[in-house]
């Protein structure tokens, strides 16, 4: 039973980081956003799709601090900009919460290969604490039946 649900975990965030690995690829995008207006519609529509993918699979791995952290970030960032600036400077206020955006997904793509890494160890022991026990019945077993 542990064991399926370690895997349900797993699976979900496997997805979660090959799309992370797509994902990062747009921060280089990010960069020419500062010298091309176009990049930045494009940047914040990638956000913005990939948000709901983001959420869905960090829930149903039972990561609910992640995506706290996430809101947390950004809310207190747009917030913070908003306060200082204003609206009148309208690509600032859009530009430093997407690069807050861009920075928790290289720090979730971290995490997400640590968390993956970490589950399939304990998968592991598992299995071999499956087996150990197994072979111990079985050898039980034999000396049982004289």
């Amino acid at each position: 039973m542990e064991t399926s649900l370690l895997s349900f975990e797993k699976n979900h965030l496997q997805k979660l980081a090959k799309v992370l690995n797509y994902e990062l690829s747009s921060s280089i995008l990010f960069a020419f956003a500062f010298f091309s207006p176009a990049a930045l519609p494009v940047l914040m529509i990638a956000a913005l799709l990939f948000i709901p993918f983001m959420v869905y699979h960090l829930y149903m791995s039972g990561k609910i601090r992640w995506i706290a952290g996430f809101f947390i970030s950004e809310m207190i960032t747009f917030l913070a900009i908003l306060l200082i600036l204003g609206t009148a400077y309208l690509k600032v206020t859009l530009l430093i919460p997407l690069a807050v955006f861009y920075f928790y997904t290289i720090l979730l793509k971290m995490h997400v290969n640590e968390s993956i890494s970490a589950l399939k160890a304990r998968e592991e022991y598992e299995r071999i604490k499956l087996m150990k026990k197994m072979e111990m019945e079985t050898w039980q077993n034999q000396f049982d039946k004289n």
